[in-house]
């Protein structure tokens, strides 16, 4: 099966108004004798979601010390542009030294909290402005000391055709330069085409799919900002063969009326030879509900947006576009121990357990 759906046939879409800017920052500290000597930055960019991996290797050059380390507030969410939640917070990991700091051993900076509590919109940001802290946790650093700070975040994009990702590398905060920075937008289930612009110093490495930008022995602007473009659902131009015979939901279509969907309405596709297949979002979910409706009728009432984002777990494998489709409807209800739903921002969790004793061809 071939696994570029673009080059079968073109998306219409509808212009939609940019999203709210994802933005992550850099951790901060309040010793001065603390240097970050590197920074590795990984950020998989997803159609629906974004995850993201800091590394930061930190060294005490002074004597033995305890330092607050804060990760600065910037927004996690963005069901609300201008209000920030709190829950929101329990999507950050940390780990020092592979050590994963609980979430209780974390303070919530209590200026920031008041803010947040009472609705204070221009004031909070006003506070993320200037780089103030929203997560605070203790470390006890040796004389010359090294460690190393891990965090990953993950953010739920809106549905809007316009996203991007913008890295705010915190210098002022710590001494000496940082040796060296690596910050890399790797592509996941987005073509190259989809990029619409990248700041000044970026390379694209095919191999990997992926922009990169490095550089050595710096001190970075606060406000500079290392920042990637891309559209969700930018319309890529491509030549549909017309001796090419298109099927939706196993019924023949026309060329033309394959060439006008959206591309939200189709969960994947085939092709042998000259027959491409279709199939909508909808055929495979209600497939799906009617499959499982034996044990769970209630289901139906999760999916009364057919063309909703979906993210499939099964056995805790994550499946997300095209793949997440071909896995709902490749399930059988006596494969089938526990199903469980999570509704998200912009997407609907699904959880499927599998029998202990039952296979699932992958």
């Amino acid at each position: 099966m071939k696994k570029v759906l673009l080059a079968v046939f073109l998306f219409i879409i509808v212009a939609t108004a940019a999203a709210t800017p994802i933005v992550v920052k850099s951790i901060t500290s309040d010793s001065r004798q603390l240097q970050m000597r590197n920074q590795y930055v990984n950020a998989s960019l997803y159609r629906d979601v974004i995850y993201v991996e800091c590394i930061y290797n930190i060294q005490n050059n002074g004597l033995a010390t305890t330092a607050n380390i804060s990760i600065p507030y910037f927004k996690l969410s963005f069901s609300n542009r201008y209000l920030f939640n709190l829950a929101d917070l329990n999507k950050v990991d940390v780990w020092v030294n592979r050590y994963k700091i609980p979430r209780n051993n974390m303070a919530l900076n209590p200026e920031f909290r008041n803010l947040v509590t009472n609705r204070k919109v221009k004031e909070l940001e006003k506070y993320e402005q200037k780089n103030k802290p929203m997560l605070t946790w203790q470390i006890n650093f040796e004389p010359q000391e090294s460690i190393q700070i891990t965090i990953r975040y993950a953010f739920a994009l809106n549905q809007t055709s316009s996203q991007s990702l913008a890295y705010y590398s915190l210098g002022s905060t710590w001494q000496k330069r940082i040796e060296e920075s690596v910050i890399t937008y790797s592509l996941k289930n987005l073509s190259k085409e989809l990029v619409s612009k990248t700041s000044t110093g970026f390379n694209y490495l095919p191999a990997s799919r992926s922009y990169v930008w490095t550089k050595q022995n710096y001190k970075p602007s606060d406000k500079s900002a290392l920042s990637i473009h891309f559209d969700v659902y930018k319309r890529v131009e491509a030549k549909v063969k017309d001796n090419n015979s298109y099927y939706l939901n196993d019924k023949k279509i026309s060329a033309k009326k394959a060439n006008s969907m959206h591309k939200k309405e189709v969960a994947y596709y085939t092709q042998e030879n000259k027959i491409i297949k279709l199939y909508s979002r909808t055929f495979v979910i209600n497939k799906f509900l009617k499959n499982v409706e034996e044990r769970y009728p209630e289901l139906k009432n999760e999916f009364k947006d057919k063309n909703q984002e979906i993210v499939l777990f099964v056995d805790r494998k994550a499946y997300r576009g095209s793949k997440a489709y071909i896995q709902l409807e490749q399930l059988k209800l006596s494969d089938i121990q526990n199903i469980k739903t999570t509704r998200a921002d912009t997407y609907l969790e699904i959880n499927i357990t599998l029998g202990k004793h039952q296979s699932f061809k992958i």
